[in-house]
């Protein structure tokens, strides 16, 4: 890794840095994320449960999963209409069964039963060898016992690639899209500033978004993760979110948003969603007086605007302060899908290897967090040295 070396202009290549640059401090987030959800109120599973817990990193959760993913999705899409004129329709989805497919086989029967298992042994008080408990409760194939009639469901699952897995069906439905349609290639030169989406078109978005989320919530709450029909893996509560995020990723590049969003109003919406985390977090600690019928409304509406400010202001102030690149961040750009991949062995890893420590959950998970970044990184980029790795990876 070198020291030091000479940016390089967005200007002079194809190639958009300032998302590069974007993409990989996301990867940082998301590892920061999951590592925090063994020592906070966070919600959801995970294979390691620190006793002692830090109540106000569930508001950095909040945050985070507000928008993240919802952005990483965007960010992903903006490169698909591209990668598909390039190769065409069938070529465009085999690299995606490649490149998506494999890891989530991977990951899904050799990786994801070994956490499982640490999760069953320490957390459920499992008794069975691993082999066994494989066969019967990860893969779900043990017997019903005598008048049992309803399904017996089985630990197996995505883990953290469910992300991948909805990339692999959004691009597939791309495709679909771009077949029926017969729509002509959509990867054209930026566009003038009159061609962004304005305040109210945001604004709008913003608030679409929140009555979509409300009406999906009323029935699937968050956190409450579906198998359908016990191989794809979704959360409901967010999903209005990502696809649309999806959507206009693919819509951003044809009409060249990125490079047309004036720098004021994308500044502006920077603002708007840091306002919307202030009210999230007036709203969730109950600093306000609100009603407590108010209180799901109050803190979905503040996650949507925060979620439509933050992919809007995020990627005009990625463009304007951080739309140059050296080797080093291209290392990371480039390492970074596969850092995604890998970052979740090593977090329990280090979860486990730490749990002795007489140390508080906020220095464990400063500690763990700084310690999993570079480790994920560094994995990926050494995986990607093996013959044929670096197709998926």
């Amino acid at each position: 890794m070198p020291a030091a070396a000479t940016a390089v202009p967005i200007s002079s290549g194809p190639r958009l840095w300032a998302l590069d640059r974007l993409k990989v401090v996301l990867t940082f987030m998301v590892i920061a994320h999951h590592v925090g959800q063994g020592y906070g109120a966070t919600g959801g599973f995970w294979a390691y449960q620190n006793p002692e817990r830090w109540l106000y990193l569930g508001f950095l959760f909040w945050v985070n999963s507000s928008f993240f993913m919802g952005l990483f999705f965007f960010i992903s899409a903006y490169f698909v209409p591209g990668s598909y004129d390039r190769k065409g329709g069938a070529a465009f989805l085999k690299d995606k069964l490649i490149r998506f497919g494999l890891p989530l086989v991977i990951y899904e029967l050799l990786i994801n039963p070994v956490q499982m298992y640490v999760s069953y042994i320490n957390y459920r008080g499992g008794t069975l060898p691993f082999l066994t408990y494989y066969i019967q409760i990860y893969l779900g194939m043990a017997p019903k016992p005598d008048g049992f009639q309803g399904p017996i469901w089985p630990d197996i699952n995505f883990g953290h690639l469910w992300f991948v897995q909805h990339l692999l069906f959004y691009a597939a439905g791309y495709a679909l899209w771009r077949l029926v349609s017969r729509s002509p290639a959509t990867h054209g030169p930026a566009r003038t500033k009159a061609d962004a989406p304005g305040d109210l078109a945001i604004l709008g978005y913003a608030i679409s978004l929140t009555v979509a989320t409300l009406l999906v919530r009323t029935r699937f709450p968050i956190d409450d993760w579906l198998t359908v029909p016990g191989f794809i893996m979704g959360e409901p509560a967010h999903l209005p979110q990502y696809l649309s995020l999806f959507v206009l990723g693919t819509i951003a590049v044809r009409r060249g948003w990125f490079q047309a969003m004036p720098r004021a109003r994308g500044l502006r919406w920077l603002w708007v969603g840091l306002v919307a985390a202030l009210a999230g977090g007036l709203v969730r600690y109950h600093l306000v007086p609100f009603p407590p019928a108010a209180w799901g409304l109050l803190l979905t509406t503040s996650e949507c605007f925060l979620a439509a400010g933050f992919v809007v202001g995020l990627c005009t102030l990625f463009r304007e302060r951080f739309n140059t690149t050296t080797p080093f961040w291209q290392m990371l750009g480039t390492d970074a899908f596969g850092a995604y991949l890998v970052h979740v062995p090593i977090v329990v890893a280090l979860q486990y290897a730490t749990s002795a420590m007489p140390a508080g959950p906020v220095p464990k998970f400063l500690l763990v967090t700084f310690l999993s970044i570079p480790l994920s990184f560094m994995v990926s980029h050494y995986l990607r040295r093996i013959p044929g790795v670096e197709r998926v990876l």
